[in-house]
């Protein structure tokens, strides 16, 4: 498969139905989909020649959750600059936590995914609204 696409998932990438739908509708339509998660037990979801990148989250607080959040960016912008013809990017959490950081490759394309509604939570529409402009 030449078609690569990176799913970026800020939780738990196994429990989270409708991205494993995205995933195996994207492998059927010739994909080759890269998973980049906090979590995931359910490996029968990805294919041989797919790669699963996990930042387990950190139970320390404050300190521990800063620090997950940098490596976890780290390796995103790392993973991203990759030859990923997309880098979907599921949530409003994941996209506002890592949005107004994206700098990618140039050829990669985004693709945004916000399953939640967030009218109610003014910082998430402020940050959501930084990372897309």
């Amino acid at each position: 498969m030449n078609n690569r696409i990176l799913i970026v998932h800020k939780g738990r990438f196994d429990q989270f139905p409708p991205l494993i739908s995205v995933k195996c509708a994207l492998n059927n339509l010739g994909f080759s989909v890269d998973v980049m998660t906090t979590e995931i037990e359910r490996t029968n979801l990805i294919a041989r020649d797919e790669k699963v990148i996990i930042i387990p989250k950190s139970k320390i607080p404050i300190i521990g959750i800063f620090v997950w959040y940098l490596r976890f960016l780290y390796k995103f912008k790392y993973i991203s600059r990759r030859n990923y013809d997309y880098v979907w990017i599921e949530g409003g959490d994941t996209l506002a936590l890592f949005g107004i950081f994206l700098n990618i490759h140039p050829k990669s394309k985004f693709i945004i995914q916000i399953s939640e509604l967030y009218d109610s939570w003014p910082m998430y529409k402020f940050l959501i609204g930084l990372s897309i402009q």
